[in-house]
């Protein structure tokens, strides 16, 4: 019997010593941490809902996380076991950082311009509260709320569907939009990787406003003074080849696997470290660059980087996506978060209310049109809905940091579902999607929290949307 006791002590060590040594214990603890603290203080909901329904059931792990919630300096504590603890605080402009740095927060406290992101907006779209019925003309209204309906047909499940929102424009106009209980229009939701395609589009703005394009190397694009100490060990090697289409369009070539493990790379990458594009950056090329079709999320953060570069001050780059993008476009709520060396994790940490959701997808359904206005150069659609030429057949269905699922050979969608080829998808890793079709001139935005992904088919969803719109009659101008 005694050697029953010391054999399960010895396992017991054994496991406790492979997860020590894997750093699962402190990343375990910053993921509780910071997602806490974003739904507490940016999307402004309940701690025990948060807990509830976006923490714990990611992963029985995650019950050992002990949280300490302080209101008053808006930080959230998490420790598990013996790990030293982790502080995930909201800073102005930044939002939830996890455990920020001395210099980040000093920055921060003496930037009078940084904004207090995170409050929401109500004001959305007109409502269906008396449109033109030729606003209606051509679609069945019949069907999309039966596609709605089947979407939100195990409420807040969170062993099911678990949507929380849907908002479709037509034309410009809101034709349909759902809430889940707990949730509404001002409510921000997280994007999760939805948030590259934004990304995305601000280092295209950037590189329209410099006159420059995507066949620049990376190495390239940063002057020597703003240059990160890993990306000069890239001049040295193969990666020094890499080119800023190789990063959009997720042909770098490095040794990154998407891999969602408690020990694996995006865990760690998201909260096992301070500086998330040096984690990122540090991996060395397994294949020649512009040859591989591989989607990272550390590729993402890689270009975040390298947008932190284009400016004089870190403060001027923590304003460009509201100054350049959001508020042109009347986005009110949009809060895109940090890591803790002030680098926009923008692989994953995106707020916005679902309505923000749409008419990001708006502006990029007119090219660069908001309200008439130009805000960024037209040309959008079809640099990034044309993949360079590869003899991987898997890179034909990704554009510059987004989706083209109705492209022959696309990946994220089976050819069954039938989507329009010039459709542009955003997803996010929960069944988080915003879709853009312009040959249906439509937007549509999903989120949730689908834990399960057999649970929830987003591009049977968005199928069974995109047949109950009309043909757009005309192709855009993009005036």
């Amino acid at each position: 019997m005694r050697w029953i006791v010391r054999l399960v002590f010895a396992l017991t060590a054994l496991l406790l010593g492979a997860f020590a040594w894997l750093g699962i214990p402190a990343t375990a603890a910053g993921l509780v941490a910071k997602n806490v603290c974003s739904g507490v203080f940016i999307a402004r909901r309940a701690q025990a809902d948060v807990l509830a329904a976006d923490v714990l059931p990611a992963s029985p792990l995650l019950r050992l996380v002990h949280v300490s919630v302080d209101e008053g300096r808006q930080l959230v504590r998490g420790r598990m076991l013996w790990s030293a603890e982790r502080t995930a605080m909201r800073l102005p402009g930044l939002g939830c950082v996890l455990d920020p740095t001395p210099a980040l927060l000093n920055d921060t406290a003496d930037d009078p311009a940084a904004r207090q992101a995170g409050a929401a907006s109500n004001d959305g779209p007109p409502q269906d509260d008396g449109l033109p019925a030729t606003d209606w003309q051509g679609i069945d209204r019949a069907a999309i709320a039966a596609a709605i309906d089947e979407a939100f047909r195990d409420g807040r499940r969170a062993a099911g569907r678990n949507t929380r929102a849907v908002v479709i424009l037509h034309r410009g106009r809101l034709v349909a939009e759902r809430y889940a209980a707990g949730f509404d229009a001002g409510t921000p939701q997280l994007s999760w990787s939805m948030s590259k395609t934004v990304l995305g589009l601000l280092v295209y703005m950037k590189l329209q406003a410099q006159q420059q394009d995507a066949s620049l190397r990376a190495v390239d694009w940063v002057t020597p003074q703003r240059r990160p100490p890993w990306l000069r060990d890239w001049e040295r090697d193969q990666r020094s080849s890499i080119r800023l289409a190789d990063l959009l369009f997720m042909r770098d070539g490095l040794d990154h696997q998407e891999s969602y493990e408690p020990w694996g790379t995006v865990p760690r990458m998201l909260w096992g470290v301070d500086d998330v594009p040096a984690f990122a950056g540090s991996a060395p090329a397994d294949a020649p660059a512009g040859q591989r079709f591989r989607y990272l999320s550390a590729t993402t953060n890689i270009l975040s980087r390298l947008l932190r570069a284009q400016f004089d001050s870190d403060a001027a780059y923590w304003r460009y996506p509201s100054q350049a993008l959001f508020e042109p476009i009347g986005v009110r709520s949009a809060v895109l978060e940090s890591d803790a060396s002030g680098t926009f994790v923008a692989s994953s940490y995106l707020w916005a209310t679902p309505r923000d959701w749409a008419r990001i997808g708006q502006v990029l359904l007119e090219d660069g049109l908001a309200g008439g206005r130009r805000v960024f150069a037209q040309g959008w659609q079809r640099f990034a809905g044309t993949p360079p030429t590869t003899d991987d057949p898997a890179a034909m269905g990704y554009g510059a940091h987004v989706w083209l699922p109705g492209a022959a050979g696309g990946s994220s969608c089976a050819p069954e579902h039938r989507l329009p080829a010039d459709t542009f998808l955003s997803t996010g890793h929960w069944g988080q999607l915003a879709a853009v079709i312009p040959s249906r001139n439509a937007v549509v935005v999903r989120l949730g929290m689908t834990l399960d992904h057999d649970a929830f088919d987003r591009c049977e969803f968005l199928r069974a949307v995109i047949e109950t719109l009309p043909v757009a009659g005309t192709a855009l101008s993009g005036k």
